[in-house]
């Protein structure tokens, strides 16, 4: 009887898997039809993937995990659940080392890394990048196939020129130059004109941000551009342009760039820039009413940006609570069917193997309840802070000076040159940022604003790291109060190269510390 009732659950058990096979394979393939004729999944029954992708996880090997798992990221990065993506690609670039495939190593880190890049966060992305440009290196190296080997070697330099731009998102111009400068040699030895075109630009916008800027070489790198590479110039081009002449004096030029800057705008990011665009050009001629009415457009895009990304947080966390529940409701019901077969099968098989199965279920449903209230959990969180973020912030100093924080870099760059800043702006900042140099109370109100927002971080920080300087916690809490280099090197009277320099040593004394909230305090040094 023993010997019979094992056969009948082994033949149950071959056959869900061959079904769940056959229609995990035929999700998959349907996925990757619709990527190759439409280029991405058109109404995409994302539940359906994911099904299919737990299925390779659980049963077939790291080649099919791989195909499966990034598929589903891409769903997800196209409906904007970047959270999710992330997993999905993790997961995937497991899948790929597991198989010590350097191409989808390549392939799948570069994607994530875009991903990191949609979310802002910059330090990850610069680390996948650069794990993606090692993996394509290695992937064209070890490819015998001369064709195979040449479209590598075109990932690999549009990878290293992403982590160039990865450096430059940091603030550490002189290390993306460096990279920039590689990729143009190797893209234009190679005759990779897609390539050597986004690095000139990116190497063109590099040049306005140096100490000083170079906007003569600028004007030079789109030139080749577009009379020597042919390629039509963008929007942000026609920004780096406008800046540059008017830098190098030329104002009707200046402004003629600027108008078609507008004119070729396409997103709300390409509007933003050349709104600053305008700022700067402004405030370079003096035209300090129109200069303060570019930048409050400016600020105010920022603020909308970062408003929205705060509550599409929000909306996920919650939409990732309701789908909690609804997968637990739906494990309710598949555990209550199983169970009817468990009571047939108690009828003819041993006791022990279906309360086992039983009391395995129980702990599955336990696990999925106890992760649906952290989800809640975490919803409700970030409820508050936006909250409580948005009250603080209009009440302390860093709310009321967001233009401060444009015009401060003007101050930084000019100092005392009443004749390049006008003099009415020149004592308005100078009252201001003497304000914040000297007024204790001022100090202690953005204390205030991160301990609120940042769930006691100053506090925190002087507790944990009893060694760190009066000089440490008061750029710890400009830092966590979202001031740019900019304008920390204006508050504190520094070059922007020691400022970076001390923040970096700040961030090393506290990631080799054994503080154990030493995770939230280097979150708030990374806004």
């Amino acid at each position: 009887m023993n010997r019979f009732l094992t056969i009948i659950l082994c033949s149950l058990a071959l056959l869900s898997c061959t079904g769940g096979r056959k229609t995990a394979v035929e999700t998959l393939r349907a996925a990757q039809a619709d990527v190759e004729e439409f280029g991405f999944i058109p109404d995409a029954d994302e539940g359906r993937l994911e099904a299919a992708a737990d299925w390779f996880e659980r049963h077939s090997p790291a080649k099919d995990r791989i195909a499966a798992w990034s598929l589903l990221a891409g769903v997800q990065e196209q409906e904007d659940a970047l959270h999710k993506a992330v997993i999905s690609y993790e997961k995937a670039l497991r899948a790929a080392r597991e198989a010590r495939d350097d191409a989808a190593r390549g392939r799948t880190g570069r994607r994530l890394a875009h991903v990191y890049n949609a979310s802002r966060e910059y330090v990850p992305a610069a680390r996948e990048l650069y794990s993606a440009w090692e993996a394509y290196r290695r992937a064209a190296s070890n490819e015998t196939d001369s064709l195979a080997a040449a479209a590598l070697r075109a990932e690999e330099r549009a990878t290293l020129l992403e982590y160039g731009q990865a450096w430059y998102n940091l603030e550490d111009l002189a290390q993306a130059e460096k990279v920039y400068q590689a990729v143009l040699s190797e893209a234009h030895e190679a005759s990779d004109t897609l390539t050597e075109v986004g690095a000139l630009r990116s190497y063109a916008a590099l040049l306005l941000q140096k100490d000083p800027p170079d906007p003569a070489s600028a004007v030079e790198l789109l030139s080749r551009v577009a009379d020597d590479l042919h390629h039509p110039l963008s929007s942000a081009d026609q920004g780096v342009l406008s800046w540059s002449y008017s830098l190098l004096g030329q104002a009707a030029e200046a402004q003629m760039r600027l108008r078609r800057a507008f004119a070729q705008a396409e997103t709300a990011s390409d509007r933003s820039q050349a709104r600053f665009r305008a700022y700067q050009i402004a405030a370079h001629e003096g035209r300090s009413a129109d200069a303060l009415k570019a930048l409050e457009k400016v600020v105010e895009a920022g603020n909308d940006a970062d408003n929205t990304a705060m509550r599409d947080a929000v909306s996920l966390a919650r939409e990732d609570y309701l789908e909690s529940q609804g997968a637990l409701a739906a494990e309710r019901l598949r555990s209550s069917r199983l169970g009817i077969w468990a009571l047939l099968f108690l009828l003819i098989a041993v006791a022990s193997t279906a309360l086992w199965y039983l009391r395995a279920r129980r702990e599955e449903i336990r696990r999925l309840r106890e992760e649906a209230e952290e989800t809640i959990a975490t919803a409700e969180e970030l409820r508050q802070r936006l909250a409580e973020s948005s009250r603080v912030l209009k009440g302390t100093v860093a709310g009321k000076n967001e233009i401060l924080e444009r015009l401060c870099e003007q101050y930084y760059i000019y100092g005392e040159s009443s004749d390049k800043l006008p003099s009415r702006l020149l004592k308005e900042v100078k009252n201001a940022i003497s304000g914040l140099r000297d007024d204790p109370g001022t100090l202690e109100s953005f204390e205030k604003a991160v301990n609120t927002a940042h769930d006691g971080a100053v506090d925190k920080l002087r507790a944990q790291l009893p060694r760190c300087k009066d000089e440490d916690v008061k750029l710890f809490v400009l830092a966590a109060s979202g001031l740019s280099r900019t304008a920390m090197a204006t508050i504190l009277e520094k070059e922007k190269g020691v400022v970076n320099n001390r923040l970096w040593r700040l961030k090393g004394r506290i990631a080799d510390a054994q503080a154990p909230d030493k995770d939230l305090l280097l979150a708030c040094l990374e806004g």
